[in-house]
């Protein structure tokens, strides 16, 4: 029993001399430098928009004595501001993407409602540049300059254009040819 003890022992003082989860842990040592980012070309050139635009949005001219609904446009355009805020506190990929979409077709059924609200006309051309249909957004700008053109509604449709000369970041990629397509 003497000889069990001393190898008890000895095999106790060894498994305190070890340490107790393996072996020694490799020191830490700082990262080398990270490889820059290869930019593509069409990362370079910005996003792609679409210059078309297969809505016709001079189908009626501004004239008085169409038959408005005012009311449901002004509801329709908040709803729309609604959306759109929620699409921009949104990270979910495709739940913007329907939020937007939303957004157009209140905006759309506000000017279906009232083909001739200038507020409907700027915000749908806002939608339309954030999901890059530059070709609409253009087209919006420019019937919101028809609506100048007529004594009714120039009041809300001058405003609204000064907003966008007063808004140097709306239509940032594209800001000349927003600017030319408000007459400035």
């Amino acid at each position: 029993m003497g000889k069990a003890c001393v190898l008890v022992m000895a095999s106790l003082v060894i498994a305190a001399c070890q340490s107790m989860y393996g072996p020694k842990p490799e020191k830490l040592r700082t990262p080398g430098k990270l490889p820059v980012p290869v930019q593509t070309e069409q990362a370079l050139a910005g996003p792609a928009y679409v210059e078309d635009c297969a809505v016709d949005f001079q189908k009626a001219p501004p004239r008085a004595g169409v038959k408005r609904d005012e009311r449901t446009a002004a509801k329709l355009v908040e709803r729309g501001d609604a959306t759109l805020s929620s699409a921009d506190t949104t990270t979910d990929g495709t739940k913007r993407g329907d939020l937007m979409r939303a957004t157009i077709d209140r905006y759309s059924d506000a000017l279906a409602r009232d083909p001739f609200n200038a507020d409907a006309t700027l915000k749908l051309a806002l939608a339309y540049d954030r999901v890059y249909r530059k070709g609409c957004a253009l087209a919006l700008l420019r019937r919101l300059v028809a609506l100048a053109g007529n004594r009714t509604f120039a009041p809300a449709a001058t405003a609204d254009i000064n907003r966008v000369d007063d808004n140097k970041q709306w239509f940032k990629d594209y800001r000349a040819q927003a600017l030319k397509a408000i007459g400035h």
